[in-house]
């Protein structure tokens, strides 16, 4: 990796992300023991404005996003899942409650039907205050599915005790990777503080990153071999930077 680079490549399953910096950034920069001191003054919640509570739920809305679409977009899928809770089994309106519920169906499925299960799962914080999760999920073929009432296409999850299930193979694996993000919300940040916020296997593939230090005519060279999609520009006021973004078919 350079000292420092303008150009970083990010690699999915299906696409290509490519990331031309205005300003280079610093390969391997820590945070020094002042900047550390200044950001946990910052974090504390006494001493931060409204807008400055409301830029940190935010970036963190932001932060979740983002870790769950590369992941996402990094794997093929091919089932999805919805979880909801019956009030009777488990109180749905408790965080604690919902996740351990969830973490012991995962765990026992795994062992009795999957043992290479791929997952990444995102909470859906619903208007009346009960949670539900939604999931992607992969090599999950020996796990019991049988079709809904009425369904030609949705089916149901036997196994799982605590509630309602749904299960639908996926189509468009890009399509609702993006379609989960929008369970990510403020106000499931708000509600989650200091608690995890998604969920996902751990032998999932990751993005492949790769940074250089290229001149103009290099990085224009290169960019003119790929089959570019889209095209945007962001600006990056905290940093004073400005990043032009590609996406390619892979």
């Amino acid at each position: 990796m350079p000292e420092s680079y303008n150009t970083k490549t990010i690699e999915y399953n299906n696409s290509l992300l490519v990331k031309r910096y205005a300003h280079n950034i610093k390969s391997g920069y820590k945070l020094s023991a002042a900047d550390k001191d200044s950001r946990r003054r910052k974090s504390d919640k006494d001493s931060r404005t409204p807008q400055q509570i409301e830029h940190c739920l935010q970036s963190s809305v932001n932060r979740t996003k983002n870790t769950v679409y590369a992941l996402a977009l990094a794997n093929n899928w091919e089932w999805f899942y919805t979880f909801t809770f019956d009030p009777a089994k488990v109180d749905s309106y408790n965080y604690d409650a919902v996740t351990k519920a969830l973490k012991t169906w995962l765990d026992d499925t795994r062992r009795m039907y999957a043992p290479n299960m791929r997952y990444i799962i995102v909470p859906e914080l619903h208007e009346s205050g009960r949670y539900h999760f939604h999931g992607l999920f992969a090599d999950v073929d020996k796990i019991p599915v049988v079709l809904g009432a009425g369904q030609s296409d949705i089916y149901n999850l036997p196994t799982y005790d605590y509630g309602y299930t749904t299960a639908s193979k996926i189509r468009d694996s890009d399509s609702t990777c993006s379609y989960c993000l929008k369970y990510i919300t403020k106000e499931l940040c708000a509600t989650t503080q200091n608690k995890k916020r998604y969920w996902r296997s751990r032998n999932l593939s990751k993005p492949r990153e790769t940074t250089y230090n290229l001149s103009n005519e290099d990085f224009y060279e290169q960019l003119d071999n790929i089959d570019v999609v889209y095209t945007k520009t962001v600006d990056v006021p905290a940093s004073h930077n400005r990043i032009n973004i590609h996406i390619a078919d892979m």
